[in-house]
């Protein structure tokens, strides 16, 4: 929801399910979807090192688990070319509960934007992951940003409502529908123009 003294100069993206479609490795196996649940949050605020899912997702431990994950990540191009295009105008960064090692991974496989993001807000790094009110305060200060001048884009509900909560400007964004969602970032946007 937007107010009339909002002017959105900043974007904060969520990476998976937004730039990459991810969720295929959970379909590898049937257990993998039980694993991921127990072992994601403790991983994403870096309690665990990925290595260690290795054994968790009974894969031969001489393996680079972030290299195998990543691997069964697809890009969504739609938003690609968007990211690119939206770059000329606004800031943009990064809002993500990725694991230790991935953000080099998915930038060296070509499944974010290469893009100057300031700042990369990571979950493992500042040990809190969204929907967590912490990790938006955090987020807010970090960007030099007004509240009102900031566009989140995230794919899942719980993230969007808790940053909805805080008053934040939000988009969710489809990842099997990523036209529809960009014409809604584009709307959004057209209504508050940069200065």
């Amino acid at each position: 929801m937007l107010v009339p003294e909002n002017n959105i100069k900043f974007l904060y993206f969520d990476l998976g399910g937004v730039f990459f479609h991810w969720r295929q490795f959970l379909q590898i196996a049937p257990d993998y979807q039980a694993v991921f649940d127990q072992y994601d949050t403790p991983v994403c605020l870096g309690q665990m090192d990925p290595q260690e899912l290795l054994v968790k997702y009974h894969l031969n431990s001489k393996l680079n688990f972030v290299d195998i994950y990543t691997d069964t990540f697809t890009k969504i191009p739609e938003i690609h070319q968007f990211a690119l295009e939206l770059s000329s105008d606004y800031h943009i960064g990064i809002i993500t509960d990725i694991y230790p090692g991935m953000l080099e991974k998915l930038l060296q496989k070509d499944l974010i934007p290469d893009l100057s993001y300031s700042p990369i807000i990571q979950s493992w790094k500042i040990k809190v992951r969204k929907p967590q009110k912490e990790i938006y305060d955090y987020a807010l200060a970090k960007s030099g940003y007004k509240l009102g001048e900031i566009l989140f884009v995230d794919d899942n509900q719980a993230n969007i409502t808790a940053a909805l909560n805080l008053g934040w400007n939000c988009v969710l964004f489809d990842e099997w529908h990523p036209e529809k969602s960009i014409e809604i970032i584009r709307s959004v946007l057209s209504q508050f123009m940069i200065e």
